[in-house]
């Protein structure tokens, strides 16, 4: 069992609302095709007014679990930010699932812990 971190302020949140100002949002959503025998995995990146600072699309081969789905395209959502040197304060999925497992780390859920965890899936 993973002992919970003191909880210091996260880097980021879970929250759906525009970031403030001098902030950036990641937003993440997946769809599977099965079909094609593929999964999207999408993301798209805000800033404060709205603008779209960046984004990203990527096709897995195969049907992927959504839950799975969901967590791969927030590790990739998270590489592409670090790749492009801004830092997310808002992480926002429609998968209650994985936003649940990924606040379970409480204060120790920081981007680089995040990739970390999200490389066992």
């Amino acid at each position: 069992m993973i002992e919970p971190c003191p909880p210091p302020t996260p880097n980021y949140q879970l929250r759906r609302e525009k970031p403030g100002s001098g902030e950036l949002k990641l937003n993440v959503d997946v769809a599977c095709f099965p079909d094609g025998g593929y999964t999207r995995i999408n993301g798209i990146i805000r800033d404060h007014s709205s603008l779209v600072r960046a984004a990203f699309s990527r096709r897995l081969v195969g049907c992927y679990d959504p839950l799975v789905a969901e967590l791969l395209a927030i590790k990739t959502g998270l590489k592409f930010a670090k790749a492009l040197g801004v830092l997310i304060n808002i992480l926002e999925s429609d998968c209650n699932n994985a936003v649940n497992m990924i606040e379970s780390f409480g204060g120790c859920s920081s981007p680089q812990l995040l990739l970390t965890i999200l490389d066992h899936y």
